[in-house]
């Protein structure tokens, strides 16, 4: 890689975690890692299923009640819309100190403090996208350097304007 271009590297977006992270925190000490929050929710959602699946297992296998039975998606939903069905399989299963619900807990407090949409970022990052696959054109790294701050809003005055502008 090319340490010149990784070093001022201030922020990286990424939609999960990855082995790529080391490569990063190694070569752009100082950026920060920012994690996509669809993507976060989704690895919870799946998670959350792992547990709730391995857990029913094992209380059938010790000849515990089926207390999971039938609750992945009152689990998986967002707590907001549930049917009333699962409103009351929800309520019922959140009685028990169980893994499950635990998890469950985390998922809802994790996407309770993240009351945003990310349709912003989502945007900005489609606008680099696409000047970025306009500017494979262009010869040097400045010239899509240039091209991005223009088109996410810095907008610098470039250096390499006509002597006649």
């Amino acid at each position: 890689m090319d340490h010149l271009l990784l070093e001022p590297t201030k922020f990286r977006v990424s939609k999960s975690l990855t082995q790529d992270f080391q490569c990063i925190e190694k070569h752009c000490t100082n950026a920060l890692n920012i994690l996509d929050r669809f993507h976060s929710v989704a690895k919870l959602n799946l998670a959350l299923d792992e547990v709730r699946a391995s857990e029913a297992m094992r209380l059938v296998q010790d000849g515990y009640e089926p207390v999971l039975k039938k609750s992945r998606w009152c689990l998986l939903k967002r707590s907001t819309n549930p049917t009333p069905k699962q409103r009351g399989k929800l309520r019922y299963v959140l009685r028990y100190n169980l893994q499950s619900v635990r998890a469950y807990l985390f998922k809802e407090y994790f996407r309770a403090r993240k009351q945003f949409s990310s349709g912003i970022v989502e945007g900005l990052n489609n606008k680099a996208k696409v000047t970025m696959r306009k500017a494979y054109g262009f010869r040097t790294f400045e010239i899509l350097e240039l091209a991005l701050y223009h088109v996410l809003g810095k907008s610098p005055e470039p250096k390499l304007t006509h002597p006649f502008y």
